[in-house]
């Protein structure tokens, strides 16, 4: 083979090499690029789904505040006892047979059963649709939990002799798991409370001594 073949042999290899060089920093390159604009898209994802959550969760607290409250103020002024479970209960479901007797037996008690169910039921509509959306998380539970915690624990009670006369009582679940949700958990911190402050008093307990 002559030399001029060699070298221009040698020059396409070069060439080829130089090629290939450049082409996988272009891949590179490429890769860090789609990276990057996967990055900022989910970001602004992120971002656009946050301010939903946010925008859903002010929506419901002002509902809850507007609406909800009102109306159960209203009723408590006018019914003075409302309805409340045994501190023993830890879960509440509809097909409890003892729970359904105490609150049948609350219904039928009330003087004015037909304000009472009228004002219950425009509560449960709005309560069930804030519950559906802090369980599905399209609402900011936690935002939500600091706010009406105590509060909707109490109108739950109060409204559950309406929901138990039902015939779909299911179209409430989302309002019953809620609550038992947060029930679970206020309990589970009085626990944790009661607990911190035996302990605390624990400490406080002087040994006994006795003069030798």
């Amino acid at each position: 083979m002559c030399i001029e073949s060699v070298t221009w042999i040698n020059n396409v290899h070069y060439v080829l090499e130089i090629l290939y060089f450049l082409a996988g920093i272009s891949v590179a390159v490429g890769v860090i690029y789609s990276i990057r604009q996967y990055a900022l898209s989910k970001k602004d994802v992120d971002l656009k789904y946050s301010r939903e959550i946010n925008a859903v969760t002010t929506d419901q607290m002002k509902v809850f505040y507007t609406e909800v409250v009102p109306l159960y103020e209203e009723l408590k002024d006018r019914i003075k006892d409302l309805f409340y479970f045994d501190t023993k209960v830890n879960l509440v479901k509809v097909d409890d047979e003892g729970i359904t007797k105490s609150a049948a037996s609350y219904y039928e008690s009330l003087p004015d059963k037909e304000f009472f169910r009228k004002q219950a039921k425009k509560i449960l509509i709005n309560v069930q649709l804030m519950s559906t959306n802090f369980l599905l998380g399209t609402a900011d539970e936690e935002l939500a939990k600091g706010l009406i915690f105590d509060k909707y624990l109490c109108i739950f009670e109060a409204m559950f002799p309406v929901l138990m006369i039902e015939q779909d009582k299911s179209l409430y679940q989302p309002c019953v798991d809620l609550y038992n949700k947060w029930r679970l958990e206020k309990k589970t911190m009085e626990n944790k409370h009661d607990t911190e402050q035996l302990k605390e008093a624990e400490k406080q307990i002087k040994p006994f001594k006795t003069n030798k």
